[in-house]
């Protein structure tokens, strides 16, 4: 094979490689900084598990009246 042509494939695969490196930690990143469900990237968000214990039940219940009748800004 040609010198040229090895060195460009060479080049590809390392700025795929790369591209690749960089996207997982841009993505790790994101995870990392979110904060729903305890900060544990993964998992379903659920509407109405307003404390974020993963349990939909009567305390979510009473946060959500108190949110509503402003008792808490929480």
């Amino acid at each position: 094979m040609n010198q040229k042509v090895m060195v460009v494939i060479v080049v590809a695969i390392l700025v795929v490689a790369g591209t690749g490196i960089a996207l997982l930690t841009i993505s790790n990143e994101k995870d990392s900084e979110k904060t729903y469900l305890g900060g544990v990237a993964g998992c379903l968000q659920v509407y109405g598990n307003a404390n974020n214990d993963y349990v939909i039940d009567s305390d979510d219940k009473e946060l959500i009246q108190k949110l509503i009748s402003e008792e808490t800004s929480d």
